[in-house]
């Protein structure tokens, strides 16, 4: 019997191992519609690592097991996961399982075909080149939205996002095929697929994501201009006073030694914000430099539920990924919660962007507010953003 016991445990040992065969993939989380969010996955050489890839970007995802007689695999953020069963040949089916305070609120069929890296077929040489920067609106049957296309192609391969006044769409990957463009993108949160036909300076197509429905888009060569002042500081609004437990419990506020006669900047973030992940990563990167210019950083994370020991779990992924060294703090609201501006923040008119960032001058008294992130995948206004910032810390920092 332990004999039997023993040689189980390695038999089970040897089947974790190979879960996964190390190599690449191809995934489809398949939409009502028939239309499939394409992304790249590649799995490392143990079998229990692997990379989630989109263009430039690749997101390590290690937490990997058996559940019965699937793989369950848990991304590192948004809450998000596949359930899937594996085949003779290694391609994977299942369900793709996105979860909102612990709770399953979406689920997707998924499959995975083994030994494809390819993402989209390039079955045509290219008529055109979609370089640069497109005048972009997305449009549904009660509201249009206005974005910036921002691609870079080199022969069928194209990369490249969409920016809005709330931030961009993050890393897309696709082809242009002929007289056809074809980008998708999947980060755990974000499952989008556009799909164009291309008409010299201007493009026309549909966007999908997840099962909503699908949203017209076009795009016109040529610059937009996107605002960053959709929230407002109110006139009088006085100085700035809050206190909030931090991520341990211990509470934190911004009337504190640490903050008095230093400029302070306040981020308004969430774990399930992709926008948010990008943003601090950029702060972390530049960290000790505005330290030395005499600044101080605080996050508010509004989370899915008011309750704080569900938004303590909820951001643990995400300390996990960053070594934080300023306050991460969670106020006693929803991120759904219609009043979360005045009960938090009653010096602005509402918080209408994640992330929003907040700069606060040495009397204490909000001097500017910008909403949304043009994150790494905007190319140049990645660049002109973290310009901006440091010559407005620099601005406050002299007084």
């Amino acid at each position: 019997m332990k004999l039997l016991s023993i040689a189980l445990l390695l038999f089970s040992g040897s089947l974790y191992g190979q879960m996964l065969a190390p190599g690449n993939y191809r995934w489809q989380i398949q939409r009502n519609d028939g239309q499939a969010i394409i992304f790249n996955t590649k799995v490392l050489e143990d079998g229990k690592r692997f990379l989630l890839i989109n263009g430039a970007d690749s997101l390590l995802v290690e937490n990997i097991s058996s559940k019965e007689d699937s793989i369950y695999i848990e991304l590192p953020f948004y809450e998000s996961a596949f359930m899937v069963k594996s085949d003779a040949a290694h391609n994977l089916q299942g369900e793709w399982i996105k979860s909102s305070a612990g709770v399953p609120v979406l689920r997707m069929p998924v499959i995975a075909e083994y030994g494809n890296r390819t993402r989209f077929p390039a079955s045509k040489k290219t008529r055109y080149n979609v370089t640069g920067e497109w005048a972009t609106t997305f449009t549904d049957e009660k509201k249009e939205s206005k974005a910036g296309g921002e691609f870079v192609q080199n022969g069928n391969y194209i990369t490249g996002t969409f920016r809005t006044p709330y931030g961009d769409y993050r890393f897309l990957q696709g082809i242009v095929s002929g007289d056809s463009i074809s980008l998708s993108g999947f980060d755990g949160s974000m499952a989008l697929l556009f799909k164009g036909k291309i008409y010299r300076k201007k493009i026309v197509g549909k966007m999908y994501s997840r099962n909503s429905d699908a949203l017209d888009w076009h795009s016109d060569k040529g610059k937009v201009d996107l605002p960053d002042n959709l929230t407002k500081i109110k006139p009088d609004a006085g100085k700035v006073s809050f206190t909030f437990p931090d991520t341990d419990g211990n509470p934190v506020s911004i009337n504190d030694d640490r903050y008095k006669n230093k400029v302070v900047v306040l981020q308004i973030m969430g774990s399930w914000c992709p926008n948010c992940l990008d943003e601090m990563q950029f702060i972390i990167d530049n960290y000790k430099r505005y330290e030395a210019m005499g600044v101080e950083f605080i996050a508010l994370a509004y989370e899915r539920t008011d309750n704080f020991s569900e938004s303590q779990k909820a951001l643990q992924p995400f300390l996990k990924k960053f070594d934080i060294p300023y306050p991460i703090l969670i106020p006693p609201v929803s991120v759904a919660d219609e009043h979360k501006t005045e009960k938090t923040i009653p010096q602005i008119d509402n918080i209408v962007a994640f992330p929003t960032t907040i700069f606060i001058n040495i009397s204490g008294y909000i001097v500017k507010v910008h909403n949304g992130f043009d994150g790494p995948a905007t190319g140049i206004h990645f660049t002109r953003y973290k310009e901006e910032f440091e010559q407005t810390l620099k601005a406050l920092s002299a007084q």
